[in-house]
């Protein structure tokens, strides 16, 4: 690394704002991320009532207990069975694992979606006003600069020590919420008749015991099942 670049390096860490951003650049590539997200939903919404053998193949191969709901060959025919879903049916519909798995990818979704809107309600106001505040002859104008703490100091910084441990106090009381629910629903489905009379529910592992010990739970359990020809003890 020559000593321009070296220089290059230390000038960005020092100043990792220095950089104009380029404002179009950015509008463009948000554009663009919205209309290809809208293309392959729409996509989808296309192709999805001619494939049930792709994306409804449980219909064809379980019980009324554990098929999805049927859906209208609509467009939007999916959003009705969505919305009306409950957690309980999505156990006996997809198991509890993929429960649990969409459980979690709606808390991320809230969890993101209410840091965002206290990020753009509290923290990006504070910050322009700050900016602006503390500008200078020849100060960056650009709104994204303005958007960041780069030109936040003083006492106006304790803003982004607050907000910071607010989301903290929001990511912690998601968790806990969560966590309680998932413990409630996992109880709830080791208590269900289904699990009680599934064989896997009846199924151990032992290991890490001695020889002797071993034996013992062998004799046990053989005991119990009228049997008594065990190997010897070595």
């Amino acid at each position: 690394m020559g000593e321009s670049e070296l220089q290059k390096f230390l000038d960005l860490v020092r100043d990792p704002y220095r950089d104009q951003f380029n404002q179009q650049s950015i509008l463009a590539s948000i554009a663009s991320s919205i209309a290809t997200s809208a293309i392959i939903f729409l996509a989808w919404c296309l192709i999805r009532p001619h494939n049930s053998i792709v994306y409804a193949p449980k219909l064809r191969h379980l019980g009324e207990k554990h098929a999805p709901p049927r859906m209208e060959p609509g467009l939007f025919a999916w959003w009705k069975p969505l919305w009306n879903s409950k957690e309980q049916d999505l156990v006996d519909k997809i198991g509890v694992d993929a429960t649990l798995f969409l459980r979690v990818l709606r808390m991320c979704r809230n969890m993101m979606g209410i840091l965002g809107l206290l990020g753009v309600v509290l923290v990006i106001p504070v910050n322009v006003l700050i900016s602006k505040k503390n500008s200078w002859a020849g100060a960056p104008t650009d709104p994204l600069i303005l958007m960041t703490p780069r030109m936040v100091w003083g006492e106006a910084i304790w803003s982004q020590v607050v907000v910071a441990w607010v989301f903290d106090a929001i990511i912690v009381y998601m968790l806990w919420v969560n966590y309680k629910a998932v413990a409630k629903l996992r109880q709830g489905y080791f208590e269900s008749p289904e699990y009680q009379v599934a064989l896997s529910s009846r199924t151990l592992m032992v290991g890490l015991f001695t020889y002797q010990f071993l034996h013992i739970l062998i004799l046990m359990n053989y005991k119990g099942y009228g049997c008594s020809s065990l190997p010897p003890l070595r």
